[in-house]
């Protein structure tokens, strides 16, 4: 799945999603060094908030801050990680395989986000509920 900028309002909209994703708000995400550091945990593995405080040195009021920035934008997100404790803290994971950043000869510019796992939101719309 790609998501293209809209020129005429420099957002980002993705397929089957219903809000726009503004641009300025996806580069102030990757231009800040503690959602870069979430972002390249996630990638390797689903985390808790409290694994990512850990991984990157954050505080968890930042960690949570970060977390609410990268999910708004779509970067990142959120599922429930099922414990045989009991408990069931959300995890989070990297949303996309690419982001590829572009400026056209006019000066126009663009943004692509590839997304090819399957989200749980995904799966849900694609196989129902069962």
């Amino acid at each position: 799945m790609n998501a293209h900028l809209r020129p005429s309002s420099e957002s980002v909209r993705n397929e089957n999603e219903a809000d726009e994703v503004e641009l300025q708000d996806i580069l102030d995400a990757l231009d800040d060094a503690d959602c870069r550091c979430i972002l390249q945990a996630v990638t390797e593995r689903s985390m808790t908030a409290s694994e990512l405080t850990d991984a990157c040195g954050l505080s968890p009021t930042t960690t949570y801050r970060k977390l609410d920035l990268l999910t708004g934008v779509s970067l990142v997100e959120e599922s429930t990680r099922v414990c045989s404790n009991g408990t069931h803290p959300s995890e989070y994971s990297c949303s996309f395989d690419e982001i590829v950043l572009g400026i056209s000869d006019s000066g126009t510019l663009s943004v692509d986000v590839t997304r090819s796992r399957p989200t749980p939101e995904r799966w849900s719309a694609t196989f129902g509920n069962r």
